[in-house]
């Protein structure tokens, strides 16, 4: 099928639709019983060129596998939003943990900084410490 009907989902997205093995679609296609297609380096198979190859036909079944494929990439799509704003947190955790660091590694130079310098006596100055 071409054109708007197609469907194209990645290996393990066709074994669940189908209720097959990952191995099972991966033979599909190494025999050329199942046409596919590389994008971004992922294997894509087609739903409707799946059907044919388990024999399901009926276009009710279509329809089905159609709205889990439909389901299942808009719970993608909610994912990698999520995804996405877990990335947000951690890059504002690793600002802030960036500024505590160098908030501390200032803290520690001011604690050198007062060891360093001479200790004044608390005995008042027109006083001897032995008076």
């Amino acid at each position: 099928m071409t054109g708007d009907s197609q469907q194209w989902v990645t290996v393990p997205e066709a074994g669940r639709l189908l209720n097959k093995s990952e191995r099972t679609i991966h033979r599909w296609v190494s025999s050329g019983r199942l046409p596919s297609r590389k994008e971004s380096g992922r294997l894509l198979v087609d739903v409707s060129d799946v059907l044919p190859v388990t024999g399901v036909s009926d276009p009710s079944s279509m329809a089905v596998l159609r709205s889990k494929v439909t389901d299942l990439q808009g719970q993608v799509d909610i994912l990698q939003s999520e995804v996405d704003n877990l990335r947000d947190l951690v890059d504002r955790q690793d600002r802030e943990i960036e500024f505590l660091r160098q908030a501390h590694a200032a803290a520690l130079r001011l604690q050198q900084v007062a060891i360093e310098q001479p200790k004044r006596s608390w005995w008042p100055p027109w006083k001897s410490p032995g008076d």
